[in-house]
């Protein structure tokens, strides 16, 4: 039978994941939980075929790694720190980090290509309608 503990502090996030009352149920039974479980539960995020992890998780690494450096870091901050604070202060804290982001060297070249493509979009439009 399996022991009602987990590994890596697994069962202080547990309750966190599933609710205390379903991670109760999985702990003290000693319950295993199936992978469809798991996944259903929301303890694990992705399935794969046998011997398909690696290469899903390099996938999903490699689609992380494209994102802007500092905007998956306040994401992050903002997930870890707001965990820490009721409810109602984490759209405080999102919204501290959100206007960091604004001062960001990547954010600044973002915007500046986002409007000169809105730029060229409008120049081709009224090209198109004086040709009309």
């Amino acid at each position: 039978m399996p022991t009602p503990t987990s590994d890596a502090w697994g069962t202080a996030r547990l309750s966190k994941i599933v609710g205390r009352s379903k991670a109760l149920e999985i702990l003290l039974a000693g319950k295993e939980v199936k992978a469809l479980d798991a996944l259903r539960l929301g303890i694990v995020n992705h399935l794969t075929a046998p011997g398909q992890a690696f290469s899903e998780a390099q996938a999903l690494a490699t689609v992380f790694s494209t994102k802007p450096r500092a905007a998956v870091k306040a994401i992050k901050r903002t997930l870890t720190e707001g965990d820490e604070k009721p409810y109602r202060n984490r759209f405080l804290l999102e919204s501290q980090h959100a206007v960091q982001l604004l001062w960001t060297e990547e954010y600044q070249r973002a915007m500046a290509e986002r409007r000169a493509k809105k730029s060229e979009a409008s120049r081709r439009r009224k090209a198109d309608e004086v040709r009309k």
